[in-house]
């Protein structure tokens, strides 16, 4: 399976499980299985998945992750083995 049809797929698999195209940090996080902290720290050194930043009231760190963004970062870090 090609790395295309691999994030189309994972794509599919977290639009049925959370019926959304975007996912709140703490989807995130549980789509991901990191910690809410690590995808904050991420977000500080522009590191990880690529979101878009909500509100910038107050301190507000409000961030959605678009599935298909979620499934790249999964399939392009897929750690191949023999």
């Amino acid at each position: 399976m090609s790395n295309h049809e691999e994030i189309k797929e994972l794509s599919s698999l977290l639009f049925s499980k959370f019926n959304s195209l975007t996912l709140t940090t703490e989807q995130t996080a549980q789509a991901t299985q990191r910690s809410v902290i690590s995808l904050q720290r991420d977000r500080r050194n522009a590191a990880g998945i690529p979101y878009t930043k909500l509100g910038n009231k107050c301190g507000s760190d409000r961030a959605l992750y678009s599935i298909t963004d979620i499934a790249k970062y999964i399939v392009n870090n897929k750690v191949k083995t023999i």
